[in-house]
């Protein structure tokens, strides 16, 4: 992933590149920040220093980094200006009018976990479904969460893989590390991922990533509902605009195609 594009101020471009890869992985040091984000040793190591320096990183004991007090410090500021669940929540909505669905859900990441930020059930419709606002998601049977897993980066992703549960819950439940992998990837490939009842008989859904300002993730996007409702053949038209609203999304958020 590379956020370095013909730029007044190219160091800023790559203190955003590094950010981003630590803020998906804390357990990054100087030789992994030069090898994934392809800038000179040299360079990373003035560039760290530097945002050492105005608070924005810290190094931590065993030479890795993570995002520092600055950055908690404007977030905060941004957060008192911005309500996010209220932009998702607006841009979620028309979906409930053009997908036959039980529910558009919205996933985020905490630590090493998934979880429902937001719920919206469609009215018209009478089944409930478990998953709730602020309910946690499993990265390997909900469609959302294989979404999530999908898109943090590969250091990440590989080390969170083994702490998964594989226990089988129906007949399409995902049981090893290595389909999971292939699964992974094909999502990376399509750019959506498929639940396909993994966590519950009769069960579908379409998720979508969406992604901030520094190309970083953000969450996923999810459309869930029944087999009947999710059929094959509505499912490229579904993934398409699942897509598209995610998309749509991430640009509000700053997001510029190309920089995921």
């Amino acid at each position: 992933m590379s956020l370095e594009k013909k730029s007044r101020v190219p160091a800023l471009n790559r203190c955003l590149e590094l950010m981003t890869l630590i803020s998906g992985d804390d357990g990054l040091n100087v030789n992994d920040l030069s090898a994934l984000s392809g800038i000179p040793k040299s360079s990373v190591y003035v560039l760290l220093e530097e945002m050492e320096r105005q608070k924005l990183i810290r190094q931590k004991s065993d030479g890795s980094y993570q995002l520092w007090i600055r950055v908690i410090e404007l977030g905060e500021l941004a957060s008192s200006k911005l309500d996010l669940k209220e932009l998702i929540t607006d841009a979620m909505r028309p979906l409930l009018d053009s997908i036959d669905c039980l529910a558009l859900n919205f996933g985020i990441m905490d630590g090493d976990e998934g979880y429902y930020l937001i719920k919206l059930s469609n009215p018209r419709c009478s089944v409930k479904l478990r998953s709730k606002a602020g309910g946690k998601l499993s990265l390997v049977r909900d469609g959302i969460g294989k979404c999530l897993l999908a898109f943090q980066p590969e250091s990440r992703r590989m080390r969170l893989i083994p702490l998964q549960d594989f226990s089988k819950v129906t007949d399409t439940s995902i049981t090893s590390p290595e389909i999971l992998k292939k699964e992974l990837a094909h999502i990376r490939d399509q750019g959506w991922s498929l639940g396909n009842g993994e966590n519950e008989y009769g069960g579908r859904s379409v998720s979508a990533p969406v992604w901030g300002s520094g190309g970083q993730l953000i969450g996923a996007l999810s459309a869930q509902g029944l087999v009947n409702q999710f059929t094959d053949d509505r499912l490229p038209d579904y993934s398409k605009q699942i897509m598209e609203c995610a998309n749509a999304l991430s640009a509000k958020l700053g997001w510029e195609k190309g920089s995921a």
